[in-house]
């Protein structure tokens, strides 16, 4: 941990004396993944197939990876390459290209080369690749070369030289922000888990590469940034990129120059560190905490600043940590007045344990200074399926499925409005990372499979995503594009990416028809807050039954807070009392308002625990939309029954 400069200190300085942000709406609410780019994806991004395929191996047995290549991928001799896997609907005539000469043939009886062409004054042969209609993979031999085979290009029916086709720029068109992570392979394997192996720049997948779908170190290595930004800018979308969790800060700040030189100018950029580093099915989880066990065991760490002795707290801080890396190096490219603006640094962690994200919040918050500046938002993945006993269970059908999903879309409702609390108390944006059903498992897979498609799950899709924006998300980016639908998951707007028109697809065409509806969650001011209704809550304080009806707030620790989200229709000035109880002079109410302390103030004694006075705290001004409102008991000896926001 380097400690800070004093030109980082004086500018956190300047800062912390800004009010927190205003968190106007956008216009953009809706979010894509992009499908990484395997020989077996189902939205065939690029119209050279080549890009998608798999490697070279020998020429009988292509899948075995073995053959000989040279430092752009390109075999130095006799060869085979599995192009396409798993496919649906990929028959037609493919226009092949490569230098030298070779023997081209399929390797299974559902394909046919004709018109083999070699000419030597360009050394480029050429040939046409007839497939199936019923066809399912494409694989070819090269053999008879002298020195194997280069940019070796195989042009999808109907395309001559695109980079990208119209079926998977369609399919993408309707939504602000596209994703990148599976595009990166930023989880690696997970079966076996290896995470992405990628450290330094100079190790990344180029453009020139043999195929997108390269390996390196014996993983996949993720296309090439420059696809991507290639993509975003025809299609003039914002761009949310996954920085690998081994990445050197060399490789941030050269992902970043890219950025800076290739994307237009007004095309937002998200920038994310790892994914899923909670998540025991990726190799970034052990190692992200093997790391922050070995930074504290150092002595150096700050990760450990309040003396916990927790290991997973030490590695949920340490998402924060690296995140805040990203977010200077990002600053170190772009300067200080891209950031938060056009450069949006993204805090992701576990939707369905808020803990996770209030660890690295809070650490920020006490190590670095307030998190929005290093922070636009935070993002969890709020999916709505089965629970785990009933995905097992092999009686389900469709009418079942569906009177269990309404469940999980609920408890999402709920998830969301604290994960709202905590952006806006630190002046943040609420977007979700990945999100949508979540269908998976082989017991009663066909009833799964049937919903998917079924009407119905488009009207929870709707529900699912108006309960985020109306508990105060602002972006929710859907997962994903095109996918097979299996056991494995059906997470795709599509399974097919040539049938554009689904029960997701119009279920998502709906919301952006829809646009942003508005916000109910918290407690719409001026009111009065009942203590123990509180949004979120330190789980050292209670909640208590009042002799005389309803329920108070307490605590026997000093520090225990509360706190509530606030909805403000009108800007203004609003008084701040609370209504306290104590039966001595020991207690202090502290009244925050998005971090930042309004006043603390002693609690007079009013005759006992449930004997209540209101106590006037101070005054706040305030914009509309959300904030957030936190009692603290600064020291104990009281009870809290009621805050009130009036004008």
């Amino acid at each position: 941990m380097k400690p800070r400069t004093w030109l980082a200190t004086a500018f956190l300085l300047v800062c912390s004396l800004l009010p927190a942000r205003a968190q106007a709406p956008e216009d953009a609410i809706l979010g894509l993944g992009v499908d990484g780019v395997e020989d077996w994806s189902r939205l065939y991004l690029f119209a050279d197939a080549m890009k998608q395929s798999r490697g070279w191996g020998s020429p009988r047995t292509p899948w075995d990876l073995t053959a000989a290549v040279d430092a752009d991928g390109w075999p130095t001799g006799d060869a085979g390459v599995v192009v396409l896997a798993a496919g649906v609907n990929i028959g037609g005539t493919y226009r092949l290209s490569f230098l030298n000469r070779a023997t081209v043939a399929p390797l299974d009886a559902s394909a046919t080369v004709q018109n083999y062409a070699y000419n030597a004054a360009t050394n480029l042969s050429t040939a046409d690749v007839v497939v199936s209609s019923t066809a399912q993979g494409i694989m070819l031999s090269f053999t008879g070369t002298t020195g194997g085979v280069r940019k070796v290009r195989l042009m999808r029916p109907g395309y001559t030289n695109e980079t990208f086709t119209r079926d998977a720029l369609d399919l993408l068109r309707p939504y602000s922000t596209l994703r990148f992570m599976t595009y990166a392979y930023t989880n690696g394997r997970w079966t076996p888990a290896t995470g992405n192996m990628v450290r330094e720049w100079r190790d990344r997948t180029r453009p020139n590469h043999a195929t997108q779908n390269r390996m390196f170190n014996g993983v996949v290595a993720g296309a090439s940034w420059e696809h991507a930004i290639q993509l975003a800018n025809l299609l003039d979308k914002d761009i949310w990129v996954n920085v690998p969790d081994l990445a050197s800060e060399d490789y941030m700040r050269q992902l970043a120059t890219l950025l800076l030189g290739s994307l237009e100018a007004d095309r937002k950029i998200y920038v994310e560190w790892s994914n899923e580093a909670w998540n025991g099915n990726y190799a970034q989880t052990p190692r992200n905490q093997n790391d922050a066990i070995a930074e504290v065991a150092a002595g150096t760490s700050q990760l450990n600043y309040d003396g916990s002795t927790n290991q997973g707290y030490w590695a949920w801080r340490r998402f924060g940590q690296k995140t805040v890396q990203v977010s200077n190096a990002f600053r170190s490219v772009f300067g200080d007045a891209a950031m938060m603006t056009r450069v949006r640094p993204i805090l992701c962690s576990q939707f369905a344990q808020p803990e996770s994200i209030r660890q690295p919040l809070e650490f920020i918050a006490s190590v670095y200074g307030p998190p929005n500046l290093y922070l636009y938002a935070i993002a969890g993945a709020p999916y709505f399926g089965l629970r785990p006993n009933d995905s097992a269970r092999t009686d389900l059908t469709e009418d079942i499925i569906f009177s269990l999903l309404p469940a999980t879309v609920e408890q999402n409702r709920l998830w969301t409005i604290t994960w709202t609390t905590w952006a806006r108390y630190y002046g943040l944006r609420h977007f979700t990372y990945e999100g949508g059903p979540h269908l998976v498992g082989s017991a009663s897979l066909q009833a799964k499979l049937d919903a998917n498609r079924d009407e119905r799950m488009g009207t929870l899709i709707e529900q699912h995503l108006r309960n985020f924006y109306e508990g105060g998300g602002d972006q929710f980016e859907f997962f994903t594009a095109a996918s097979a639908y299996s056991q494995y998951g059906m997470f795709g707007i599509v399974d097919d990416v040539s049938q554009r028109d689904t029960v997701k697809t119009r279920a998502l065409g709906r919301v952006l028809a829809a646009g942003r509806p508005a916000v109910t969650a918290g407690f719409a001011v001026p009111s009065t807050m009942d203590a123990g209704a509180a949004t979120v809550r330190d789980w050292t304080g209670y909640v208590a039954s009042d002799p005389a009806g309803g329920t108070f707030l307490g605590s026997n620790r000093a520090g225990s807070w509360a706190n509530y989200l606030i909805r403000v229709a009108e800007e203004g000035d609003f008084a701040i009392t609370a209504r306290v109880g104590a039966a001595g002079t020991t207690g202090q109410i502290e009244i925050l308002v998005d971090a930042g302390a309004v006043a603390t103030v002693a609690v007079p004694r009013t005759g006992g625990m449930t004997v209540w006075q209101d106590l006037s705290i101070g005054t706040v001004h305030l914009t509309p939309g959300l904030h957030v409102v936190r009692a603290r008991f600064a020291a104990v000896g009281f009870s809290l029954k009621s805050i009130t926001l009036a004008r």
